[in-house]
């Protein structure tokens, strides 16, 4: 007689049961495993998703700062031939509008304010403003960068004042 297989060669009717319960439990994954799954996949997104938000905000503070780095070339030699703050315009600084690609250039130079280029840049998505960096001009020459944005997403070597308020003049005109 074999053992655990009745007389007629059958299996007995609690084996065939237990047999039944191993052969569903190695068919998939248990509640338990896809929870300890999901647990994980949650935590790795809650550390990953704000670091790649820091990544795009100093990503685009860094292309704003480089464009209006540009820009202060091209004022510094207009004004070096004669120009004038008041009268800096798009196309004074060798730009065009849709060289912005979706960035908002604003330059004050009014008698009695300081003369200084701002640039806003970014989208709200990230952290409900838009980001803004500003040139401004200093009397005894070169240029002071400031900045909404905070200390920790600026390179290390950069000078700028940070979390600041900034407003400056309106949009230059195309003329000029």
């Amino acid at each position: 007689m074999t053992h655990g297989l009745h007389q007629s060669g059958r299996q007995y009717p609690r084996q065939r049961e237990y047999s039944q319960q191993r052969k569903y439990r190695q068919a998939g994954f248990t509640l338990i495993e896809l929870m300890v799954v999901v647990a994980i996949i949650g935590i790795l997104a809650a550390i990953a998703i704000p670091r790649y938000q820091d990544y795009v905000r100093r990503s685009e503070f860094n292309a704003a700062l480089g464009s209006l780095r540009a820009l202060e070339t091209n004022a510094e030699i207009y004004l070096s031939h004669g120009g004038v703050w008041s009268e800096v315009s798009y196309r004074n600084l060798g730009i065009s509008s849709e060289g912005l690609h979706g960035k908002q250039l604003t330059i004050s130079g009014e008698e009695g304010s300081e003369p200084a280029m701002q640039l806003v840049y970014g989208d709200d998505v990230v952290d409900g403003a838009p980001g803004i960096v500003s040139l401004v001009s200093q009397q005894h020459g070169g240029w002071v960068c400031r900045t909404t944005e905070k200390a920790e997403l600026l390179p290390g070597t950069l000078s700028c004042e940070t979390g600041v308020s900034i407003v400056v003049g309106s949009e230059p005109g195309a003329g000029g």
